[in-house]
């Protein structure tokens, strides 16, 4: 186990990248404390029968972030080649400081990785990072934030609320609106008409395209009138079989990278997302596929 350790290039990159971009952090590790220091921080362990948990946590964490790390390498795609090019240099040559800083980040993430199956997100997004090479940016850290949240049903929501604001060319709206909707509720401004996916719990429209909502007031002169309040969507798709809790986490894990914070209003809660970021989360989500 320890001469395989030794000798994964893997966990060497972690072991020389991490340190390298430490700088003066580096001296305070030392020896073989190196291999789960770089993972899980320098951690001083004052009582005894604490250290073998602390090796136990340093050894998973090695693990989830060789195993992210084998991902990013064997992947084959159209950055493969400028990938593994840039890790290359890195092994034999200095280690630049944009990727020091792409290798830091997906330590940092493995660390709260809730369930293995979001390895494989988590890993197409840190390719992006690397071909061409470039810091770790407020998506990249947003996303990542978003994808380590998940558990494997949470992830496969992501991945049919993506798949499903396709729209019939295959491509997204400029403007995505994700909707939680509480099944049955009503609309008090549409005459008790129910609101748009009350018979299901989560919905993407086109948020660009939208209708007046108008309510009839009387006016002065006793003539009754419409008067505009607000839009709502034109039409909408259901995303199937999800219930509500589900749907409300999908739209707050989307605020991550929506426009603005999640918003609620007549029993729902929605969050609009452009079209480049539902274009980006397309290839790490694997939701490529248009749904009909």
């Amino acid at each position: 186990m320890t001469q395989e350790k030794e000798t994964n290039p893997i966990l060497r990159l972690l072991a020389k990248t991490t340190v390298g971009a430490a700088m003066g952090a580096a001296g305070a590790i030392a020896g073989s404390d190196i291999k789960t220091g770089v993972l899980v921080g320098v951690v001083s362990v004052a009582a005894s029968d604490a250290k073998p948990i602390m090796e136990m946590s340093g050894a998973y964490r090695e693990w989830q972030a060789a195993k992210l790390w084998d991902r990013i390498i064997s992947t084959e795609d159209t950055h493969t080649e400028a990938v593994r090019a840039v890790i290359d240099d890195s092994m034999k040559g200095e280690v630049k400081r944009e990727f020091a800083a792409v290798v830091l980040e997906s330590v940092r993430r493995v660390e709260d990785v809730l369930d293995e199956d979001v390895i494989p997100s988590l890993g197409i997004l840190i390719r992006d990072y690397l071909d061409p090479l470039r810091m770790p940016d407020t998506f990249c850290r947003s996303v990542a934030k978003m994808l380590v949240d998940c558990d494997a049903q949470g992830l496969a929501d992501l991945r049919a609320t993506v798949a499903t604001a396709r729209n019939a060319e295959g491509g997204f709206p400029a403007i995505s609106l994700v909707s939680a909707v509480i099944p049955g509720s009503v609309n008090p401004n549409e005459d008790a008409v129910p609101a748009v996916g009350a018979t299901h719990a989560l919905m993407v429209s086109d948020g660009a395209k939208r209708l007046p909502v108008t309510v009839k007031s009387t006016g002065r002169s006793g003539r009754i009138q419409e008067v505009t309040i607000g839009t709502k969507a034109a039409s909408a798709s259901d995303v199937a079989s999800v219930p509500y809790d589900r749907a409300s986490q999908v739209v707050q894990r989307l605020g991550m990278v929506g426009i603005g914070a999640p918003h609620g209003v007549w029993g729902a809660e929605g969050v609009n997302v452009r079209r480049e970021v539902m274009e980006r989360l397309a290839v790490i989500l694997g939701a490529e596929t248009p749904t009909t």
